[in-house]
């Protein structure tokens, strides 16, 4: 019988992550630089792993790496001796946004996640505004998502009045995340672990098909 194809997780800063602890061994963590040279290496790793996840901030560099018709992806598959990329992120985006519940929802960023986050918003009847950091100017009211990997610096001038802010990331970044929110004047709401494993089990699915 053939051992099974390696699995992997790319991303920065990612010790982390959860992913080696939920999916099938062998699964490695590969930490880059953000300016690392992710497209090489996942081009030099293909005849040894048959997937990746992949996390911030390569999402939209392999999207347009494999040609993806998507905007970020976080997932690659091998078959048939090339790289497929697929977002498993927008059945996390569904689970967040149907927690929240809100109508209207502010998004801290505008990555990855933020492209799961829109392409689920309108099936859910749910007006995103998407802020840039440049954007942020009167204290935020309402329900928002944070997509700001805890590694980035928030503006300054980041206030919330009252607000409901999703985290999605899990553990002491999503923690350091919900204590700032705190401090600016919002409200954390810890949903890093849902997003997460609605993805992963979509993940899982897509790799029992590499090849």
């Amino acid at each position: 019988m053939a051992p099974p194809l390696r699995l992997g997780i790319l991303g920065t800063s990612i010790v982390h992550s959860r992913s080696p602890r939920i999916h099938r061994q062998p699964f490695d963590r590969i930490d880059l630089p953000e300016d690392g040279p992710v497209e090489a290496v996942v081009d030099a790793l293909l005849p040894h792993y048959g997937g990746f996840a992949v996390t911030s901030p390569f999402k939209l560099r392999l999207a347009k790496h494999t040609g993806s018709s998507l905007d970020a992806i976080n997932t690659l598959v091998r078959r048939g001796g090339r790289w497929e990329a697929f977002n498993t992120d927008m059945f996390g985006a569904r689970t967040v946004l149907e927690r929240l519940g809100a109508r209207e929802v502010f998004v801290l960023g505008d990555g990855g996640a933020t492209s799961a986050l829109r392409s689920v918003a309108a099936e859910l009847s749910c007006d995103l505004r998407v802020l840039r950091r440049a954007d942020i100017q009167a204290p935020l009211t309402g329900a928002g998502v944070w997509t700001w990997p805890d590694r980035v610096p928030a503006p300054d001038d980041l206030r919330f009045d009252g607000a409901r802010v999703a985290v999605i990331a899990y553990g002491a970044p999503g923690r350091r995340i919900a204590a700032e929110i705190v401090r600016r004047g919002g409200t954390p709401v810890l949903l890093g672990a849902a997003w997460f494993i609605a993805q992963a089990r979509r993940q899982r699915q897509l790799w029992e098909s590499a090849t």
